[in-house]
């Protein structure tokens, strides 16, 4: 699992875009104001997004490295607009089948339900222009990806290609 950084890329994954997001959600309170800016109010919506987003920021990480192998991504900004149009579009769907009434309910429903709150926490209650905010969370978060894919992957044998 960790032959080609798996366990640091969805480790980026969840830390870096939590905090990308809650910086977003904390620069964009000026948007919308509701409380005053602060230092404490940031590490209080990161503590929170690091309970509430980490089913969403693994999903996110593996749609990104699916994409990337899938589409031969090999350059920076193809990550960069990738994760910009990727994160917008996770957030809005997983945001939308969290609030609907399939989930509602006990047992594997309500765990499931809690597990993808966090989208549905940013999207939910007349707050769908918060979906703008995740795309530059979204393209920093596939920068940090991008390096990490690239710290861990295979070096090319020169030898080999003679």
């Amino acid at each position: 699992m960790t032959r080609q950084g798996s366990l640091a890329y969805y480790l980026a994954a969840w830390v870096c875009g939590c905090f990308f997001m809650s910086f977003t959600i904390w620069l964009g309170n000026e948007l919308h104001p509701t409380v005053p800016r602060s230092i404490p109010l940031l590490f209080y919506i990161y503590f929170i997004s690091l309970i509430f987003g980490a089913v969403m920021c693994f999903l996110f990480g593996f749609v990104v490295r699916y994409a990337a192998s899938l589409m031969t991504w090999t350059r920076v900004w193809h990550w960069l607009s990738g994760g910009a149009i990727i994160a917008p579009v996770l957030t809005g769907l997983v945001g939308a089948i969290s609030a609907s009434h399939f989930l509602k309910g006990s047992g594997w429903r309500a765990w499931i339900f809690v597990s993808l709150m966090g989208p549905y926490l940013i999207t939910g209650g007349g707050r769908s222009w918060m979906l703008i905010l995740t795309s530059p969370a979204g393209a920093a978060t596939a920068w940090v990806l991008y390096r990490v894919q690239r710290a861990f992957a295979f070096p090319i044998d020169r030898a080999s290609e003679t």
